[in-house]
């Protein structure tokens, strides 16, 4: 059996504040509360948040003065940052940038060296992949054939039922696979 050891007999009480307490005047802070709250409680004016009050925050733990500006030099200072420093950036060729970010119109004879159909696009006159939508279904991709030679070749090809019915053997409904049971 493992022994037990107690190390103090002071005895816990349950603290009696809860989140329903008025914190303010438990922790002593009703003045300080009173004296830079929003409105007055008396009159009900507006009370603006003076410079002057400042100093009476300057006790108090926290910040309490918004900057006017974000400030970059956090980031700038970051240790992970200063690691690199600069040995990832490197300096870019200005002709190369022009060529890059051309933002002239595409020709009329389309983008130079383009393929349009290596994307499933549809090229100058020609249909390619498209939306098929119908119903409730989902929006679904067929690919539409607009060559002679696509046709034909789907023309010519044999279904498997519709060979079985070709050579007589009509078992469409399944009454071999019951035989064999």
């Amino acid at each position: 059996m493992p022994n037990y050891y107690l190390a103090d007999d002071t005895k816990y009480t349950r603290p009696s504040t809860s989140a329903m307490s008025n914190l303010t005047e438990l922790c002593g802070l009703k003045g300080l509360a009173d004296s830079m709250a929003r409105f007055d409680p008396v009159t009900g004016e507006k009370n603006k948040l003076r410079k002057s009050y400042k100093n009476q925050l300057l006790d108090l733990t926290g910040k309490f003065d918004i900057p006017s500006q974000p400030s970059l030099v956090r980031i700038i200072r970051d240790p992970v940052l200063a690691e690199t420093g600069g040995k990832s950036l490197s300096v870019f060729d200005r002709d190369l940038l022009s060529r890059g970010l051309d933002f002239d119109a595409t020709p009329s004879t389309g983008i130079p060296g383009f393929n349009p159909a290596m994307l499933g696009m549809p090229g100058p006159g020609k249909p390619g992949i498209g939306p098929q939508v119908g119903g409730n279904r989902l929006l679904s991709v067929r690919r539409s054939y607009n060559t002679e030679s696509a046709r034909e070749s789907s023309n010519n090809e044999e279904t498997p039922m519709a060979r079985r019915k070709r050579k007589g053997d009509d078992d469409t409904d399944g009454e071999r696979r019951r035989k064999r049971k």
